[in-house]
């Protein structure tokens, strides 16, 4: 998705010095688990697969504020914009120093990029909503496939910087290689049946397999109930059962 949202950014011009996964908070994925009657795996350890996963990815990283954030209230992906704003911002005062115009031209935008389904569920298509978007430059929407691309009626061409709305919204091509496909369902029912082969191209990567597949002494120490719970799917998984699964 990212591969996609940076070429499609590069088209128009942009020019994407970085880019970040940001996994969800546990007050978040919990009462969703919950709702789904799932289980869940806990903030540390998905933010540790997700840094096995993007390892050799060039230019991208995960962000770890929203999944460590204090106390019951889980931030949303406006509050998570705006705090990666806010720290470009600090960190561009502290080089720049007292120089407004330096300060304004060195901080690099924030671009939010999501999957078709959470642009319609939250009105990101619609002019007047982004109109009051703040907490980011732009939005590029990446949709599953050309026929979900094809339902986002939007021109790209009419999007430009003489536009009312505040943030600038772009719908990329969609995830090339079958990408567009995977689902965390995809991914439990693979590491239900511990099949590697599958796990590794839902997560993109072998190192992020093997650490849900077989983890180090020392992981199954650190992530102990998280691996407790994967070793409960395996087992149903083996018996031909995928009524226990969990949520990445």
């Amino acid at each position: 998705m990212l591969v996609s949202a940076r070429a499609c950014l590069e088209a128009r011009g942009y020019v994407v010095v970085g880019a970040y996964l940001s996994p969800s908070h546990d007050a978040y994925v919990g009462p969703k688990a919950a709702r789904l009657g799932t289980a869940a795996f806990s903030a540390a350890l998905r933010l540790e697969l997700t840094r096995r996963a993007v390892r050799d990815v060039p230019r991208v990283a995960v962000a770890a504020w929203e999944a460590t954030r204090p106390g019951a209230a889980w931030p949303n992906f406006p509050d998570v914009c705006e705090a990666l704003r806010d720290d470009l911002v600090a960190a561009s005062s502290t080089k720049s120093g007292d120089d407004d115009a330096a300060k304004k031209e060195g901080i690099p935008a924030v671009v939010y990029v999501c999957g078709g389904d959470h642009a319609v569920k939250c009105g990101l298509l619609d002019a007047e909503t982004r109109r009051h978007v703040a907490w980011c430059a732009a939005i590029v929407v990446v949709p599953r496939d050309d026929t979900d691309a094809a339902s986002l009626v939007h021109h790209p061409e009419e999007d430009d910087d003489s536009a009312e709305s505040s943030a600038r919204l772009f719908v990329a091509a969609p995830a090339a290689g079958g990408v567009a496909g995977y689902s965390s369902t995809k991914v439990r029912e693979a590491l239900a049946r511990r099949d590697a082969r599958r796990l590794e191209a839902y997560l993109g990567s072998r190192e992020a397999a093997a650490f849900l597949l077989d983890p180090s002494p020392e992981d199954r120490r650190t992530y102990a109930a998280d691996f407790e719970m994967i070793d409960r799917l395996c087992v149903r998984g083996r018996r031909g059962r995928h009524t226990a699964s969990c949520v990445l």
